[in-house]
């Protein structure tokens, strides 16, 4: 048994598994929805051998499980599907059978009592304009072969998210079922950790695996490389490239709204807007974040901070950024055109009536110091929260404001 994946056991594992293979048992199919560079797939593969779990299986139908890997550059309607499925199943020894069409598979698979459960692991990409179209040609093999075929999908995008809608508004049979695969929790962890010790022949102390812990979060991606160096010796093991390229892999398989999430949780901005929910959402479930909106993993934490951090402020285009990451939802839109200002000339004195000109363009013959005073200090303690210096905003008594360069 698990002669292939002779790894750590999961609390996590069994119970997302019985859940999957129990939707299965139902006929119907399965969508995971895992966090970025998890270790999902290699679960799914582990299933496929775990003899233990897949007596949840035993019913009138026989199953087994095929992988399929399909360019959408070679397929474009129903009988390229039919045509690779036919290909894919006749190199499979263990079907004991062969055909040239794929209605003469099904018929046999109908006489046999068998279903066949197809495994796409990455679905990811079948998430766009010129892909998406595979997703349908899915949901007419499900519609046209029911209960014959069923599908296990793998996504590390929220496919559930309504900016995936065009592409999945009409597959709604294959998103019948969703489940989330987070990131393991604490006793998973030290369970995987142990087995490392044992594997490797080396031990780590109960202070090593709590920074552990709190530093990877529940990547056993990020804790086996970061076990590694520590076993080989490494000093500064969280400083090395091996790890920096995973935490740098992480933040990047994310989409979008979900990193602005995190940039917002990480500088305690808390003003999360209605249109950013399904992202929070989505990052709790995987784990990534807590459910008291701290993020699970400090080396992501730190990298974030450290993208926004330095002091490579810049204009370009009418658009502030730091360190290349924009900074247009960091700020209120007065504190926006406020610093906008100070970059067009960063160095020099900036008045305060023209400070009143671009706060209230329409009204700023009604400023009072006091009203710019209070937006400057705003504005300050925005930008020390971005690990910028408290005295980069030099304010000259009676006269207006630099931004140091």
């Amino acid at each position: 048994m698990l002669t292939h994946y002779p790894y750590v056991i999961t609390d996590q594992y069994k119970t997302q598994a019985a859940l999957w293979l129990e939707t299965i048992k139902n006929q119907e199919n399965v969508a995971i929805l895992a966090a970025p560079r998890s270790d999902c797939m290699m679960r799914i593969n582990q299933l496929q051998e775990d003899e233990v779990l897949l007596q949840r299986l035993n019913s009138t139908l026989k199953y087994s499980f095929q992988t399929i890997d399909v360019n959408p550059l070679t397929i474009e309607d129903d009988q390229d599907i039919s045509e690779y499925l036919v290909g894919l199943f006749n190199k499979d020894q263990s079907l004991g059978f062969t055909a040239s069409s794929l209605e003469m598979w099904v018929n046999h698979l109908n006489k046999e009592k068998k279903s066949v459960v197809l495994i796409i692991p990455q679905a990811d990409k079948y998430l766009s304009d010129t892909n998406h179209h595979v997703l349908g040609l899915f949901t007419s093999l499900i519609e046209k072969y029911f209960p014959i075929f069923s599908f296990l999908q793998v996504y590390e995008t929220n496919v559930a998210h309504e900016r995936n809608d065009i592409f999945t508004s009409t597959r709604t049979k294959l998103l019948q079922n969703i489940y989330y695969y987070p990131l393991y929790r604490e006793n998973d962890i030290l369970l995987f950790l142990s087995y490392l010790e044992k594997k490797w022949s080396f031990e780590l102390s109960g202070e090593l695996k709590k920074e552990l812990i709190n530093s990877c979060g529940g990547y056993f991606w990020l804790l086996k490389e970061s076990a590694r160096l520590i076993r080989n010796g490494v000093e500064d093991y969280f400083k090395q490239p091996s790890v920096d390229l995973r935490i740098r892999t992480v933040f990047q398989h994310l989409q979008e709204g979900e990193q602005k999430i995190l940039e917002k949780t990480v500088f305690k901005q808390n003003d999360i807007l209605p249109t950013e929910e399904q992202d929070k959402i989505y990052l709790q479930k995987v784990n990534i974040m807590n459910q008291d909106g701290r993020c699970t993993i400090k080396l992501l934490s730190d990298y974030i901070q450290y993208r926004v951090s330095g002091d490579d402020l810049v204009l370009l285009q009418d658009k502030i950024s730091l360190n290349k990451v924009p900074l247009d939802y960091f700020l209120s839109r007065k504190e926006y055109r406020i610093l906008r200002l100070l970059l067009k000339d960063r160095g020099s004195l900036v008045t305060r009536q023209q400070l009143a000109e671009v706060i209230w363009p329409d009204h700023n013959e009604e400023y009072s110091d006091w009203a710019i005073d209070q937006l400057m200090t705003r504005l300050r303690k925005r930008l020390e929260s971005l690990s910028l210096s408290s005295t980069i905003l030099q304010s000259v008594r009676g006269k207006g404001y630099i931004l140091r360069k």
